[in-house]
């Protein structure tokens, strides 16, 4: 089985809920499991050197130009509000652009596939006995969904 952990952060160093990726990659990897894991550069010299170290395994994001942005206007804030807004932002952005990189493999991966029934998911509003994007209907979100194409006529 093939596991792709994503976090924001994967250190010892850290302490807190940054260690927990570390346990899972350990376990996992101890119960067979190939496990790769994608995180932010900052903790790149750390998983180095760690004996779980392993190039083909561990994958990294750096910092773009939106990050780099918020981090300097925070640095013009008072302590609080740097903490509270300008910090949760740089962590917001770097959540969003591992997502994003978490999921480009499976996009490669479903290319050229047909999306509609049969494929083990809904036919995303292409039937059209169903209301899509289209039809100006009521739309509720799934769990987790954020894009048009994503999203379920009520009562789907």
């Amino acid at each position: 089985m093939r596991v792709l952990i994503v976090a924001g952060n994967i250190s010892a160093r850290m302490g807190g809920e940054a260690v927990i990726p570390l346990h899972y990659i350990r376990e996992l990897t101890a119960l067979g499991c190939e496990v790769h894991a994608l995180t932010h550069a900052r903790v790149r010299a750390e998983i180095q050197a760690h004996p779980m170290w392993r190039a083909d395994r561990f994958h990294f994001i750096e910092d773009a130009a939106a990050e780099k942005a918020i981090y300097a206007a925070g640095k013009k804030a008072p302590g609080a509000l740097r903490e509270t807004l300008f910090m949760s932002g740089v962590g917001l952005v770097t959540q969003r652009r591992l997502a994003g990189r978490a999921r480009a493999p499976l996009r490669r991966r479903n290319a050229g596939r047909p999306t509609g029934r049969g494929h083990g998911h809904r036919s995303r509003g292409r039937d059209p006995e169903r209301r899509g994007p289209d039809a100006r209907g009521p739309w509720r979100m799934t769990q987790g969904a954020r894009r048009e194409d994503q999203r379920l006529p009520i009562g789907a």
